[in-house]
């Protein structure tokens, strides 16, 4: 499937100098103003340059510049395209499937459009710095290959969308797009019937209807009296079958009333609903087949606005599927909603954002951490498979905790601690079900822009799994202590003389025996300051049962201490869970990026 993977956006409106990745499904993600819309218009505007005025301009005295890199423009495409000087046209811009584009334009002047000027034997995977006026016939090909995008905006007119043929709506798209298969299919019998129509209406005198020619006659008469000598006769068009198309439109039931009317009667959130539904007729129904080259670009801005929450999942679905079921479509939108997201859209989402009036973009997944996909599956789950993954894109700090007595305990703590609650502060506390991961984990997100801190007990600390901590020297000054609290209290360490699981001793109980006995003290608070180091708290006297007083784990006793926590005020967690106190100052002190 051809489609745009790279869009480069310079001096327009709010995007200065952006440079972003795209898939054939990809979510932008951000604040409200951070550029979004801004994104979409552009990916419009490379294909179908409009008019622009100084307020596009970034900088009025500087040139405005949108860039494309599509990819999949194979000869075996180009091939598809119908006519002959067409293909022949772009064939030479296309090395190894791949077509540059640029637009471009002055203030005060219109957009231009310009191709890159490949040179033979010369690969170039950067921005091109040679270009090309387009030539004759590449317009008509690039319009083949990549036809109009439909561009569904947020708060557009939804009624006038769905209910008009307008140029730019959903519904004269739809009907555009089928009327191919329909006019190739029934092609003999409606053309016997437009023949016969058009000799009615425009055919010579004699053949048309008599009522035609007489009213050119009565016409001309008429006009005799005022001005002999000019005659008056009724020319109409030939009708074709796409006119029909064009001028059709959709009406709505509802079963409770039975009645057909107008679209304008129904609620926005029906009205997004059943302009959802038409694009995925569009993509089952409305494609021509595979003699048809193109690839659609739908473009949509918060698809999800008016939606129920069920409705919002039935949506990201539906586009999901319409981005797989005929390999035509290349979809770019931009959401608010977490549930939008999914562990398919995860490696492509690319995060907006706007610090100092300048849109600015984060790399997907997928392109800032490839090796670690490609030869880690496990860092890969971290993202695709963690809970609430829309919190990890919405939030501006994360805490990756091991399990779920931090994830539920903690955003009860905090709200009782800051009388605000985490979600207000856009702080999420996610649970990965064991701190192996966790390192793994805030690397690859800290890769993608966001602010990430790891909370884990003591016992992760000291094991192999972080050694990246640098904390390996202090684990072996815990030797002596281990040996003594083995002799007096009775557990078993492993030949290397560190813990390990044996009756009745866990390794994390293990090692809160050590973190918290008088020699192990000092030496627990040094582990606990190289990690902060490297933007980890770990419980220095063992886990976060041992800092709040849970005696008991299970979900009772997590209920039990949730209610406890909410009573809570700040200065009954400072008196009796100082050390809790001490994370949440620290955590409140973590930097965040300029979002």
């Amino acid at each position: 499937m051809q489609k745009i993977t790279r869009l480069i956006i310079r001096n327009y409106r709010s995007c200065k100098d952006l440079d972003l990745q795209l898939d054939s499904f990809t979510p932008l993600v951000g604040q409200n103003n951070a550029g979004k819309s801004t994104i979409l218009n552009a990916i419009r505007i490379i294909l179908n340059p409009e008019k622009i005025t100084l307020d596009d301009f970034h900088d009025s005295d500087n040139q405005l510049e949108i860039i494309a890199r599509f990819v999949g423009v194979s000869d075996c495409l180009i091939e598809k395209i119908p006519e002959a000087k067409h293909r022949t046209a772009i064939k030479p811009y296309c090395p190894n499937g791949t077509l540059w584009i640029r637009v471009f334009a002055d203030p005060q002047k219109k957009l231009q459009q310009e191709v890159w000027s490949y040179t033979s034997g010369v690969e170039i995977e950067d921005i091109p710095s040679e270009w090309s006026k387009y030539p004759t016939g590449l317009p008509q090909a690039v319009k083949a290959l990549f036809p109009e995008p439909i561009y569904i905006h947020a708060m557009k007119d939804l009624g006038k969308d769905l209910s008009s043929c307008t140029a730019g709506t959903t519904i004269k798209r739809l009907l555009e797009e089928l009327a191919k298969p329909i006019t190739e299919t029934c092609k003999a019998e409606l053309g016997a019937a437009l023949n016969t129509i058009n000799t009615l209406l425009t055919g010579s005198e004699g053949n048309r209807a008599h009522e035609i020619d007489r009213f050119g006659s009565s016409a001309t008469q008429a006009l005799s009296e005022f001005f002999p000598g000019l005659e008056i006769r009724l020319t109409l068009p030939e009708v074709q079958l796409k006119e029909f198309f064009k001028s059709g439109a959709i009406d709505v039931k509802e079963s409770s009333t039975g009645e057909w009317g107008d679209f304008r009667r129904l609620g926005s959130g029906a009205q997004r609903a059943i302009e959802i539904a038409l694009l995925r007729v569009l993509a089952e129904s409305g494609r021509s087949g595979d003699d048809d080259p193109s690839c659609i670009l739908l473009l949509i801005d918060e698809p999800e606005m008016y939606l129920h929450p069920s409705g919002i999942t039935k949506l990201r679905e539906t586009l999901k599927r319409l981005a797989k079921l005929s390999g035509r479509f290349q979809i770019v939108f931009s959401t608010h909603s977490p549930i939008m997201l999914c562990r398919e859209s995860a490696a492509h989402t690319v995060r907006i954002h706007k610090p100092e009036k300048e849109t600015k973009c984060h790399k997907p997944l997928v392109s800032a951490v490839q090796s670690a996909i490609e030869g880690a599956p496990s860092q890969s789950r971290l993202l695709f498979e963690i809970g609430r993954l829309g919190e990890i894109y919405f939030s501006k700090k994360v805490v990756l905790c091991e399990g779920k007595t931090d994830d539920r305990l903690l955003p009860v703590a905090y709200e009782a601690y800051f009388e605000r609650s985490s979600d207000s502060d856009g702080v999420a506390f996610l649970a990965l079900g064991g701190s192996g991961d966790s390192l793994k984990a805030k690397n690859i997100l800290e890769t993608m822009g966001i602010e990430v801190t790891c909370l884990c007990d003591f016992d992760f600390a000291l094991s192999d799994q972080a050694s990246e901590l640098g904390t390996s020297k202090i684990k072996a000054e815990f030797k002596p202590i281990l040996k003594k609290l083995s002799s007096s209290v009775g557990f078993q360490l492993n030949a290397q003389d560190f813990p390990q699981k044996c009756s009745n001793w866990k390794v994390a109980d293990i090692w809160h025996e050590a973190a918290t006995s008088t020699d192990g003290i000092a030496l627990a608070q040094k582990a606990h300051e190289q990690c902060l180091a490297k933007g980890v708290w770990i419980w220095k006297t063992g886990t976060i049962e041992d800092v709040i007083g849970v005696s008991e784990k299970g979900e009772k006793a997590i209920i039990s201490h949730e209610s406890e926590l909410a009573k809570m005020t700040r200065s009954r967690i400072e008196s009796e869970m100082p050390v809790l106190s001490e994370y949440f100052i620290w955590l409140s002190a973590v930097p965040v990026p300029d979002n």
